[in-house]
């Protein structure tokens, strides 16, 4: 991602930002975004409605990745 953003997460002085669009995820290999995902140090989540949110990360997959992520972690 390049350019300016309104978002102020965005200029937070990170190395380097992604977009993942989480309706989209389900059309994509889970091969394609689940290691960037795993190689993010931190996720962003900004605007929008808590429930599309709350739907699409469950839809997607990415609920689970979190918690599998988390007992990692923790297990550490």
């Amino acid at each position: 991602m390049a350019g300016r953003s309104d978002n102020p997460m965005v200029d937070l002085g990170w190395a380097s930002v992604g977009l993942l669009e989480l309706a989209a995820l389900p059309s994509i290999e889970r091969e394609r975004w689940v290691p960037w995902v795993e190689q993010a140090d931190a996720l962003l989540v900004a605007g929008g409605d808590v429930l599309y949110l709350c739907h699409w990360v469950r839809e997607s997959g990415l609920a689970d990745l979190l918690r599998g992520s988390r007992t990692r972690c923790g297990s550490a």
